[in-house]
This record gives structure tokens, C-alpha cells and sequence, in this order.
């Protein structure tokens, strides 16, 4: 994994959607979606040092190249949360917002991680 002596928090499971550059919301895919498993350890404290090691560990680079959206991605993350309701996504775009969900987040937590492109040079 990362450095030895890095304890294990938890692992998370997680759905991958690529955002198609071309449409004008944020709903519209390419592709179907992909399960993701993510270990994480005490120093994913930090939201920016757990983007980059979703990005890393689940190779999100390489695939988002291999379907024509570059290697300037940016990666949104949320916590979705089952209800009598259906299912709510819990967006996670700061570090402030980080620390109030990653408390919640056990074994069993389900995110979400929406891939888009950053550089429209298509």
C-alpha cells in the first residue's frame, strides 16, 4: 500500500462515472459506471492527499485518457447515504466538508467519484 507502519482505517467502496466534456450538464456518462475498492489510511485526513490517491489507486488518469478526456482531470467526490427516501449524495468539495463526512465513513460506505476534463483542447 503506502508507506509500512500506515495503519488501515477502512476501506471504501465507490462508483466511477466519466463525465462526457460535450454535454451540457453533469449527468450525461461515457460509459457505464465502474466499482472502485479504496484503502484508506490516517494521512486521507486530508481531502487534497485523498483526491490524489483515488486518482492513483484507481487509476482514474489512464482510463479517463483511454476515453478521449485527457490527462487533466478533476475529480468530485460525494458520500451517498441509503434512505426510506432513495439514495442522497453528500458532496464533498472541501476540506471542511471532508471532516464532517469522513467520520462516517466505515467499512460498509459507499462514494461516489465523478472524472471530468479540465482542458478542452479536443
Amino acid at each position: 500500500m503506502d508507506v509500512e507502519g500506515d495503519k488501515q482505517i477502512s476501506v471504501i467502496e465507490g462508483a466511477v462515472f466519466y463525465v462526457d466534456p460535450k454535454s451540457a450538464g453533469s449527468l450525461s456518462f461515457l460509459g457505464g459506471k465502474e466499482r472502485v475498492r479504496i484503502p484508506l489510511i490516517e494521512k486521507h485526513f486530508s481531502l487534497e492527499v485523498l483526491k490524489k490517491h483515488v486518482i492513483d489507486f484507481a487509476g482514474l488518469k489512464i482510463e479517463a485518457e483511454k476515453r478521449g478526456l485527457g490527462s487533466l482531470i478533476e475529480v468530485k467526490l460525494c458520500r451517498l447515504a441509503k434512505t426510506t427516501e432513495g439514495s442522497k449524495a453528500f458532496s464533498i468539495n472541501m476540506q471542511a466538508q471532508w471532516d464532517v463526512e469522513r467520520p462516517l465513513f466505515g467499512n460498509s460506505s459507499i462514494f461516489q467519484v465523478r472524472v471530468k476534463t479540465l482542458n478542452m483542447e479536443k
